[in-house]
Parts: structure tokens; sequence; C-alpha cells
């Protein structure tokens, strides 16, 4: 596991680890996903039926890249709830082209009307918001005693929802 769930006041939150920025944008995906899914529900999702698609969200400014993570996260939300499209697994692609930046992702989903799901996102803040690479040697360290200290090389993430 490379992504831990903390809460905060009002708010529930999702601190990553990964060895590169692409797939930090999948850790913390899955991570939102699960925050979402029942028990029952993360159990009984692998037995559905998978669709395959291309997503992706592009953002202006190259420099921001914690905005297109925070785009990216949106629109997995929005496909959940308003085209009933809910994410389980992706393979994800951050490319800098000319002024802006893409993000995208060859994704699976199942319906969502077919998931049960403990708890309901209503959107991703800004607030604390953390995507940042981690150099040799730096560490990471967490007041919560379950998230264990990262030590660079690699790449971090906070984010926080409000539930």
């Amino acid at each position: 596991m490379s992504y831990w769930q903390f809460s905060a006041t009002a708010d529930i939150g999702i601190r990553a680890f990964s060895n590169n920025r692409d797939n930090l944008f999948r850790d913390v995906t899955i991570g939102m996903q699960d925050i979402i899914l029942s028990e029952k529900g993360s159990n009984e999702i692998q037995g559905l039926i998978r669709t395959t698609a291309e997503w992706s969200v592009q953002i202006d400014n190259c420099d921001q890249i914690e905005l297109l993570l925070l785009k990216w996260l949106d629109e997995v939300l929005f496909m959940s709830e308003v085209e009933g499209k809910f994410l389980i697994d992706l393979q994800p692609m951050v490319k800098s082209e000319n002024s802006y930046l893409l993000f995208r992702a060859q994704v699976s989903y199942v319906e969502s009307d077919l998931i049960e799901r403990e708890i309901e996102i209503k959107a991703v803040t800004s607030h604390g918001l953390e995507f940042k690479e981690v150099q040799t040697g730096e560490l990471i360290t967490s007041d919560d005693i379950d998230i264990p200290t990262f030590e660079g090389p690699g790449w971090h993430a906070d984010v926080l929802f409000d539930i």
C-alpha cells in the first residue's frame, strides 16, 4: 500500500508516496475511491464487469501540477456521480505540451449503481494540498502514528476531501 487515510475536522485525507509522479496520481486516485467504498462494496467490486476507456484533463499552467491533480480527482468524482462510471483502476500519464499540462489515463470502471458506498465525497479541496518531488534523503513525517515516515527519493501527495 502506498497511500494512507487520515482524519481532519469535517474532512478526510489521503497521504500517498510513490516512485514517480504518474504513479502518485494513480495512488491518490485509488485511495480516494477506497474512501468512498463500503467494505461490502470493496469486496464485491472485483466481481463486476469492467469497461475500459481513456479519460483526460488539462490545465494551462505547466508549473501547477497540484492543480492538475485536483482537476483530475474532480473529474473522477464527476464521472462517478453524473456519468455513472466508478473508476477502479488506471494507467496514468502526465505530459507537458506547449504551455499546458495534460493528464491522460487508460481507466477501468464499473457501473456506479452496482456498488455499495460508505462515504460521499462532496469535493476535493485545495486546503493542505501537497504534490511534490521528495529529494534523496529528505524525510516526510506525520503526526499520525499509522502513517509511516517516507524518505526520498520519490514523490509525495496530501489531499483533503470534504465529506
